[in-house]
């Protein structure tokens, strides 16, 4: 996983832009439950990132029908490895193990979520295995409609050889769901201290790490958690009303490597500036979104998930989007059998390509030439769901 490389990428994106759109990951892990946290990042490394590493104590139950966790023996930190040092404790496991998001809860089996809300946003994830031997994946889901978010349920899984379950719980929707406390999403602070007066008490609260300003409107941002090693209960707060609420993790996951610094990634979807080019009959036409919101929101789209590798020619390209920073990509239409997976629907899909002569690509664009100049292929790929929906939009 490269979990510092995300958060430096999130710095800069707007908590907003992020909870618009939504994962699935894979080797690179493009975004963790705590996708939505951004603005909040600093808060949660601070209050509950220790809440990430070590195993709960011995057999916890999580409910009556959860499996026990999977026994991983504690040898200690290995040989440039991080040893994680936890904060004291301020509720018992068992406590945290019995909180329920509705009708979810932590070691619950996969099986039974999709019983409830079906197929994930993202049912071709791809699980990556850490040193304990655990497979871990990403899945997201849409609960509420109403919502402007591209999900609003974020679910870690894990598989240690009983088969999957949910080893972490995001939710930022306010779907009607019974949460701990009596906890609501969108309940003002005031309102949150009415429905656990005892709040203060039992949940240690954060709010130095939570501030900033994006496009001249400031935000601040605040928690309070509950956490006993690697298991939390985390309730946030963005201008004094709940955004969030998290809960996990069900197993605990190895030491972080040190001085391993990850390989530079060959291309990059951020830039804060990009032009969105569209095949016509006329030639290619192009808008180029205004700097904020609508650019986050194609950078994001690009960056969401992980690329999917195809080996297929492209056939004829519909879009091309120029992120400004020599990164270049390609989009084709999409087309039956090429699909993110058994069960998803044929998203777009393309290429993403080095920019080596800016000159001749824009002069192939003016000219109206089918394939622009100018550029070397890095991955032919599909690419997030929901990617030609965006392009689409940014000619609306």
């Amino acid at each position: 996983m490269k979990q510092e490389k995300i958060i430096d990428a999130l710095n800069d994106v707007d908590p907003e832009y992020i909870d618009e759109a939504a994962p699935k990951v894979k080797t690179r892990s493009r975004l963790r439950p705590w996708l939505a946290m951004a603005a909040c990042l600093a808060l949660v490394v601070g209050i509950f990132a220790a809440v990430r590493l070590v195993k709960p104590p011995s057999k916890p139950e999580p409910a009556p029908e959860g499996p026990s966790p999977h026994e991983i023996q504690d040898e200690g930190p290995k040989a440039g490895q991080d040893e994680t040092i936890w904060p004291e404790p301020n509720t018992d496991a068992d406590t945290i193990l019995g909180y329920r998001f509705g009708p979810l809860y932590l070691g619950m089996p996969f099986d039974d979520v999709k019983a409830l809300y079906g197929e994930p946003l993202n049912p071709a994830f791809e699980a990556h295995v850490l040193e304990d031997g655990i497979a871990r994946a990403y899945v997201s889901y849409k609960l509420s409609e109403d919502s402007e978010q591209y999900s609003d349920l974020g679910l870690d899984i894990a598989d240690a050889g009983d088969g999957w379950v949910v080893n972490n719980i995001y939710l930022s929707t306010d779907r009607d769901l019974d949460l701990p406390h009596g906890v609501k999403i969108g309940m003002t602070d005031a309102e949150l201290h009415t429905v656990w007066p005892e709040i203060t008490e039992e949940a240690a609260y954060n709010a130095d790490a939570g501030f900033g300003e994006e496009n001249g409107i400031e935000f601040t941002c605040a928690s309070y958690s509950q956490f006993n090693g690697h298991l939390g209960f985390t309730i946030n707060l963005q201008n004094g009303v709940v955004d969030s609420v998290d809960l996990g993790r069900y197993y605990e996951e190895p030491p972080w490597e040190v001085d391993t610094p990850a390989p530079e990634e060959p291309y990059s979807f951020f830039s804060g500036e990009v032009t969105v080019w569209r095949q016509t009959d006329a030639g290619w036409e192009a808008v180029r979104p205004p700097e904020g919101r609508e650019t986050k929101q194609i950078e994001m789209q690009f960056f969401i998930e992980e690329l999917v590798p195809l080996e297929q020619d492209l056939s004829e390209i519909r879009y091309v989007v120029d992120f400004h920073n020599d990164t270049v990509c390609l989009v084709c239409a999409p087309e039956e059998g090429i699909t993110d997976g058994p069960n998803a629907p044929p998203d777009a899909w393309g290429a993403v390509y080095h920019l080596e002569d800016r000159k001749a690509f824009e002069a192939s664009l003016a000219a109206g030439e089918a394939v622009p100049r100018g550029l070397t292929c890095l991955e032919t790929c599909i690419f997030p769901y929901g990617t030609w929906d965006t392009l689409n939009e940014a000619f609306e």
